[in-house]
């Protein structure tokens, strides 16, 4: 078959090749083309028809056409179902369809599964929807186009692997894994995508989640794409604060800690993009400042005690730290409001284990929500909000169902006259009674 075509008409041609030779398809005999070489062409697709006839070939085999007949799961009742069917092990898939640079549509192969799967960790622009939720052409978003053809150029109709994490609503959330990279990290290297936090957090795999997290920094120093209008903020820290190891001598209310040096200076330690339990009549913002401050209490007001969950968050810390010796790697400096001054915020290690993330895990904190734009935060955050997903999904902590009970707690200090008669008979007959030194007056 002489090549007399263009290149596209070429690679059209081995298509079609290919499908008869594999008895996927039928040969027009009847046609009688007139230039010589299409006549050649058609005489040696009738050759390759008979090859695949004799060789029992696709539709040529003698197996009941029945019995190849797919059946196809259009709609997913149970998404979280599959999610746990595959355990979190790569399934092969076809990509029927790209929605937009993030979105794909796919096959699970061999079961036939039709599912929507939104790419974990990242989000790309997207077509704005009208009333009636059809694609709104007359609105243009920057680099939507562009998004979908870079996923369109290198995974449509392509045979991938999937990793399905997690669902949201009736789209499932996952990882396409292609021989050739993570398609995530392209189109955040490319600067037509930006990291999700809470879509990174479901990842099987946290090592993926600080590859799209360098991905993203690269096109935002490049301040390609979607980051064209990006200014960097970052602060200028000192390396002589950044890192230092010394001993706990002092913990706060689940929040910070008081860490001396070697040269025998204290310095105060805020935890990294935590926040400790509060009192629930207060507002909270996205960053984890108070909007609306609780409603002031009586004098003897004890947060510690009668907030669910600080004296425990406070507790943990004391038993895990005090008088041990601690890593500090500063992570950001937060400025100074509200007549507090700036803290000095770290990711606080040890013996190699994230104290943030421990506590996080237990449900004794929660974990900051930042802007998108904001990289102010720890640099274990991925690691900090799938703690946190593993946490209310078990109910640990601040996060359990049931109903809060406040720890009662009896202050002597405050009622003298029942410590001789109450409480100071059955401390002597005891000889030993341990406690805790809450304060040193002098």
């Amino acid at each position: 078959m002489r090549n007399r075509q263009t290149p596209i008409a070429n690679m059209v041609l081995y298509g079609v090749v290919m499908m008869v030779k594999e008895g996927l398809v039928t040969v027009r005999r009847e046609s009688r083309p007139s230039e010589p070489y299409k006549q050649e062409e058609l005489q040696k697709l009738i050759e390759l028809e008979d090859q695949a006839k004799h060789a029992g070939r696709g539709k040529w085999s003698n197996v009941n056409p029945s019995e190849k007949i797919r059946e196809i799961k259009w709609t997913q009742e149970n998404p979280a179902h599959i999610v746990t069917l595959y355990n979190g092990e790569p399934v092969r898939a076809i990509i029927e369809h790209v929605r937009d640079g993030s979105t794909v549509r796919a096959f699970l192969l061999p079961d036939f599964y039709y599912i929507t799967l939104m790419i974990s960790g990242i989000r790309c622009p997207g077509v704005k929807l009208d009333q009636e939720g059809k694609p709104d052409l007359s609105v243009k978003i920057p680099f939507v186009d562009e998004a979908r053809y870079f996923v369109e150029t290198r995974l449509l109709q392509r045979e991938v692997k999937i990793r399905l994490e997690s669902v949201n609503n009736a789209n499932f959330i996952g990882t396409i894994l292609h021989p050739r990279g993570n398609i995530a990290e392209s189109l955040l290297r490319e600067g037509l995508a930006k990291c999700v936090d809470w879509s990174m957090a479901v990842m099987k795999d946290l090592s993926c989640a600080e590859k799209l997290r360098a991905a993203e920094r690269i096109a935002k120093e490049k301040r390609l794409r979607l980051w064209q209008d990006f200014k960097l903020n970052a602060q200028h820290l000192n390396y002589k604060e950044k890192d230092f190891t010394g001993t706990v001598v002092e913990v706060f209310n689940g929040d910070a800690i008081n860490v001396k040096l070697p040269n025998g200076l204290i310095k105060k330690v805020f935890f990294s993009s935590i926040r400790i339990p509060r009192d629930t009549r207060s507002v909270v913002g996205a960053d984890g400042e108070e909007v609306v401050k609780a409603p002031p209490r009586d004098k003897n007001y004890r947060p510690l005690y009668e907030i669910p969950f600080m004296f425990e968050a406070r507790e943990f810390l004391r038993k895990k730290l005090v008088g041990k010796k601690v890593q500090c790697v500063l992570d950001y400096i937060s400025p100074a409001r509200d007549n507090f001054p700036e803290k000095y915020c770290y990711t606080v290690l040890i013996g190699g284990q994230n104290v943030a993330e421990a506590m996080v895990a237990k449900g004794l904190a929660s974990v900051v929500r930042y802007r998108q734009d904001d990289d102010q935060r720890s640099s274990c955050y991925d690691q900090l909000y799938a703690a946190e997903n593993q946490a209310i999904k078990g109910q640990k902590g601040m996060h359990a169902k049931k109903e809060n009970t406040l720890l009662r707690v009896n202050d002597l200090t405050l009622d003298h006259s029942r410590i001789k008669v109450q409480y100071l008979p059955s401390w002597q007959r005891a000889l030993r009674t341990e406690g805790i030194v809450e304060f040193v007056a002098s």
